[in-house]
This record gives C-alpha cells, structure tokens and sequence, in this order.
C-alpha cells in the first residue's frame, strides 16, 4: 500500500501548478490604487535623423583600476547634433563624470541588460557632486557664469504630482532663451 501513494502523490503533484495559475490583481486591488506600470523606462529610442557618431567604445577599466570617462566625454564632445555615442556591449568601470554637452547629442548602450556602468568616482558639476553632469547650452543651463545669452534659469511652476508627463516652466530668470525639450 505505501508503494501504491508515492507514485499517485508524484502524479498528483505534477498536474498542480497547471492548474495553479496566477491570479489577476483585479478584484483583489482596489483599481485605484493600481499603478500603470507599461509607461516606465526610458521610452523608445528616437527615430528620425539621428546618426552614429565614431565607432563604437569598447567596455573597459576593471574594479581595481577604474578608468576616466574621457574617451567617452570626448567622443560626446566630437558629435553634431542629432548624433549618438555607442557604447559596446559589456561593464564600464569608470573612476569620474560623464559629461553630456548640449549639441542633442545622446549616449546610448548596446541594450538593457548588455551594457553596464560602474561608477568609482564622481565629479563636481557646479554646486552638486554627480556622476552625470548635463551642461547647458542656449536652451538649458544649470546657473554656470558665463553670458546672459548663454545662461537660462526659468523657474518650474506647475506640474509636480507624482506620475505627471508635464511640468510648466515660467518667465526666465536669467537668459534669453527658455529652457526646452531636447
């Protein structure tokens, strides 16, 4: 008799978790309290125009000899607008800043689970220590101190809820051009 159970439980167990599906969240979550997560990330990549610039960068630097961002900052640098940089699939172990210049030139990996940065290091980007510095140009600038015509400061007045796709931007502050996309 317990050789006849063993194998009926083994049976029995193999036919469980077809029939042991996952249950929907509806019904059980109030719909208002569900978050639509289909909108998250960073959106598709920008069709249209937009050309490679250079070759593609190689991963490089390891844990013990974290490497600078130059070859990186400076291929950004070389761009025109409507360029990207590519960087090659693989870990970036990078000792001090990315610097994005304001040329809409984009940096882009090889994938989402592909290309990897590892930052041992920072750098200073005005007033904020950061790993990721976004320079200013004619239509955005963080408050650096050259030109009024270069420098835009507006201030952000409507549009902070949390979930919100758009923020108001008032009169400028300082500037002749007003911050915008892009």
């Amino acid at each position: 008799m317990r050789f006849v159970r063993r194998p009926l439980f083994v049976l029995i167990m193999l036919f469980v978790p077809v029939c042991a599906c996952a249950q929907s969240w509806s019904g059980v979550l109030d719909p208002s309290r569900a978050i639509d997560w289909s909108t998250i990330g960073a959106g598709p990549i920008p069709s249209g125009s937009w050309t490679q610039c250079g070759a593609t960068i190689a991963a490089y630097g390891s844990v013990v000899s974290p490497q600078s961002t130059s070859a990186i900052n400076n291929a950004i640098t070389s761009c025109g607008a409507n360029h990207y940089v590519l960087l090659g699939p693989g870990t970036f172990y990078l000792g001090d800043k990315l610097v994005m210049g304001a040329n809409n030139v984009v940096l882009r990996g090889s994938g989402p689970d592909k290309t990897v940065l590892r930052f041992y290091g920072g750098g200073s980007c005005w007033i904020a220590t950061t790993l990721v510095c976004f320079n200013g140009g004619t239509s955005v600038d963080l408050g650096g101190t050259g030109s009024s015509d270069v420098d835009n400061l507006a201030n952000w007045t409507a549009g902070y809820a949390r979930g919100t796709t758009t923020i108001t931007i008032g009169a400028n502050t300082r500037g002749l051009h007003k911050p915008a996309v892009g």
